[in-house]
C-alpha cells in the first residue's frame, strides 16, 4: 500500500522544467519555439534565447516542441534533458525565389477594415496558431510576390510580438508543409491596430496551391498582461493572465479558418453561435490582408 501511495504522489508532483532549445547541428539557440503538453491545457513559448520554463508536470506527460524550420519533437517529462535539440527540417522552397522584380504593379488580397472588426481570437494562455487559407486565383498570376502581411491586432501593452507562419495545403486541403523556413515576427502598437509586416526582402512567391497565413501567439514575459473581470454570481473581480496581442476576425460565409491547438492538430473553424442572427451560418476567420507585387 505504501508503495502505491508513493507512486501516486510521484505521478502528481513532478518538478517544473527549466531548459533551452537549440539547433542539433549548429548548437545555436532557437527563438520562439512552441512548447505544449499533449492533450492538456499547458503550454509556453521559448524566448528569443531559446529559454523556457514549464510548470509542474506529471512524469508521464508528453511535451511537444514545434518551431518553424524544424521537425516536431516529443519528449517524456520523466526523461527530460536540460537542453533540447531540434533537428532541421528539409523544406522545399521552390517558389521562394531570389531574382530581380519589377514592382510595377500591386494588388491587395483580403482587404481588411479595422473599424468593422469587433471579434477577436484570444490565446487563453496557450501557444496556438489561428490561420486563414487564401486560394490562388488568376488575378494573382502577374503579382506573385508577397510585399507585406497585414493583420488586425489588439494589444494591451506596447511592443507585443507574434509570429507569422506560412503553410501550403496537403491533398485533404489541410495546413501541412511549412512554406517559409524562418520566423516572421510582427510588432504591435498598443490598442486596436492594423499591424503590417513588410516581407518584400524575403522574396516569397505566392504558391499555385494556395497559402495558409497563420498568426502564432508567443507565450513569453514580453507579451504578458493581467486583466480583471466579473463573473456572474460573484462579487469580487477575477484576475487572469493573458498574452497580447489578440487577433481580429472577420465573418465569412465560406470556411477558410483553421486553428492549431495543444494536441498538435489542425482544426477547421466552427460556425458562429446561432444566437447571433446577423452572423448565423458564418465563420469567424483571421482578418488578414496580403499586398502582392510583381
Amino acid at each position: 500500500m505504501r508503495i502505491l501511495i508513493l507512486l501516486f504522489i510521484h505521478q502528481l508532483s513532478f518538478a517544473q522544467i527549466i531548459g533551452t532549445v537549440k539547433d542539433s547541428k549548429t548548437k545555436e539557440p532557437i527563438s520562439f519555439v512552441n512548447i505544449g503538453v499533449e492533450n492538456q491545457n499547458i503550454g509556453v513559448s521559448a524566448n528569443e534565447n531559446g529559454e523556457f520554463v514549464l510548470p509542474n508536470l506529471k512524469s508521464d506527460d508528453i511535451v511537444i516542441f514545434s518551431a518553424v524550420g524544424y521537425k516536431i519533437l516529443k519528449i517524456n517529462a520523466e526523461k527530460f534533458p536540460q537542453t533540447i535539440f531540434l533537428e532541421q527540417q528539409i523544406i522545399d522552397l521552390g517558389e521562394v525565389l531570389v531574382k530581380p522584380r519589377k514592382s510595377k504593379y500591386s494588388i491587395s488580397i483580403g482587404k481588411i477594415n479595422k473599424k468593422k472588426v469587433d471579434a477577436f481570437f484570444a490565446n487563453r494562455g496557450l501557444p496556438q496558431i489561428t490561420a486563414k487559407f487564401i486560394p490562388y486565383t488568376e488575378s494573382i498570376s502577374t503579382t506573385r510576390f508577397i510585399k507585406s502581411i497585414k493583420i488586425v491586432t489588439r494589444s494591451e501593452i506596447k511592443n507585443s510580438i507574434f509570429n507569422v507562419r506560412l503553410y501550403t495545403p496537403n491533398e485533404k486541403g489541410e495546413p501541412s508543409a511549412i512554406y517559409y523556413d524562418q520566423n516572421i515576427i510582427g510588432t504591435c502598437e498598443k490598442g486596436k491596430k492594423i499591424t503590417e509586416i513588410n516581407v518584400e526582402n524575403l522574396n516569397i512567391r505566392f504558391p499555385e496551391s494556395g497559402l495558409f497565413v497563420g498568426a502564432e501567439w508567443l507565450i513569453i514575459d514580453q507579451n504578458k498582461f493581467i486583466y480583471e473581470y466579473f463573473e456572474k454570481g460573484k462579487k469580487e473581480k477575477i484576475k487572469k493572465t493573458e498574452y497580447s496581442p489578440w487577433f481580429g476576425g472577420s465573418m465569412e460565409k465560406e470556411n477558410f479558418g483553421w486553428t492549431y491547438l495543444k494536441n498538435s492538430k489542425w482544426h477547421k473553424q466552427m460556425q458562429w453561435p446561432t444566437d447571433f442572427k446577423e452572423n448565423k451560418g458564418k465563420y469567424n476567420t483571421l482578418a488578414v490582408e496580403l499586398l502582392l507585387t510583381d
